[in-house]
């Protein structure tokens, strides 16, 4: 991405100007945020893109959990699942073979403040695009199973969420459920038609 400073020619003027123009700090821009994670998650960003243009591929929502900071309840241990992105897989079904979790696990702490020192994630999916119902609590999340050969051999790209505005400071997208991923509330509505006026 190229960001250009120029505005066309220059206008001669008579008079000289002691002014110099104030710079305009630069925003963060997506793929200087896939820069920063690195080559590998350039690489599964840019695997994504490919993939989805196909209808043979299976999509999956990821969450990221911070197993070392889960609070007990009487149903069992409660932690908060943040969403950090969305799987692309040739595979169909609930086994969805990861790619490198290094890498996940790198944007995750990179995107994520929290879990910046974090040192034992697990990762977690759920149905691609499903991010309303999870946050209803109408549908749980699923473990990653351990493999020792991460992408078990298949096609896989990662779609890495990328913070903006007060995002940043307050963060994304997360949700309550138990430690494996199970619901740990109730189901609720969310309202999102507009307000008829008064």
């Amino acid at each position: 991405m190229h960001l250009y400073s120029g505005f066309g020619d220059a206008v001669k003027s008579n008079t000289t100007s002691s002014k110099k123009k104030k710079k305009t700090p630069k925003k963060k821009s997506n793929m200087s945020v896939l820069q920063g994670g690195g080559g590998a998650l350039r690489e599964l960003a840019l695997k994504y893109d490919e993939m989805v243009k196909d209808n043979d591929v299976t999509l999956r929502d990821v969450y990221v959990l911070d197993k070392d900071h889960v609070d007990p309840s009487d149903g069992g241990n409660i932690g908060t699942f943040w969403f950090v992105g969305k799987f692309a897989t040739r595979e169909s079904g609930d086994a969805v073979a990861p790619p490198d979790r290094a890498t996940v696990y790198t944007h995750s702490k990179n995107l994520v403040l929290k879990l910046r020192h974090s040192r034992s994630l697990s990762i977690f999916t759920a149905p691609g695009n499903s991010e309303m119902e999870v946050v209803r609590n109408l549908t749980p999340l699923t473990p990653l199973p351990n493999s020792d050969t991460d992408g078990g051999g298949c096609e896989v790209g990662f779609n890495p969420e990328i913070y903006i505005g007060d995002e940043q400071h307050k963060g994304g997208l997360r949700v309550k459920r138990y430690e494996d991923g199970s619901i740990c509330a109730n189901t609720f509505e969310v309202n999102l038609a507009p307000q008829a006026p008064d």
